[in-house]
């Protein structure tokens, strides 16, 4: 696995999440300068610590660990989603349905 690639994603994800590098390592279970030496291409999480990350950022792990096509992104977006409670998913369903109104209208 290629660490600066696996780096860009780490700390690409951990961002999208909204989490600071201390909030990530608290939650990881490991010190906060591991996390800057992961993104910093420097160092790989260990196996235990890997699982945890893709419940911790809502991605599915192949995200961590290739490219992402269109399928994949379609999958990560939907265990988003799926992530959502319910008055966040009627406000989803809100935006989609104005998004295909605004598209339909060309404005």
């Amino acid at each position: 696995m290629d660490k600066k690639l696996f780096a860009q994603r780490f700390k690409a994800y951990r961002k999208r999440a909204g989490l600071t590098q201390q909030e990530t390592a608290d939650a990881l279970d490991v010190s906060s300068n591991f996390i800057r030496q992961i993104e910093a291409g420097d160092k790989l999480p260990k196996l235990e610590t890997f699982e945890k990350i893709p419940l911790l950022f809502r991605v599915p792990a192949d995200c961590l660990l290739q490219d992402m096509d269109k399928a994949h992104c379609v999958f990560a977006i939907a265990g988003l989603i799926a992530s959502l409670k319910d008055k966040e998913h009627t406000q989803l369903k809100d935006l989609i349905e104005l998004l295909e109104v605004v598209d339909k209208q060309n404005i």
